[in-house]
């Protein structure tokens, strides 16, 4: 859809409309291309699930321990 400035500010649901269906809206201004307005996808629902991946780590070792011994630590 294609339409000037001053059609496109008499019309401005209907061209919202239309972008958000999927078309495309050109507003010109004499004659010139200067601005299209496009509608934005829907966002599309998260499809990871909590807990989907249970059991699919290993932990080796005390999380809560350093993993070096504190005598090798250095200190500035």
């Amino acid at each position: 859809m294609e339409l000037s400035v001053a059609e496109a500010k008499d019309q401005f649901s209907k061209c919202l409309s239309r972008a958000q269906a999927g078309e495309a809206v050109i507003v010109r201004k004499h004659g010139k291309a200067v601005a299209q307005i496009i509608g934005i996808p829907e966002k599309s629902k998260n499809k990871i699930q909590f807990g989907a991946g249970r059991g699919t780590v290993k932990v080796l070792g005390d999380l809560t321990e350093p993993a070096i011994d504190p005598n090798d630590w250095e200190c500035l």
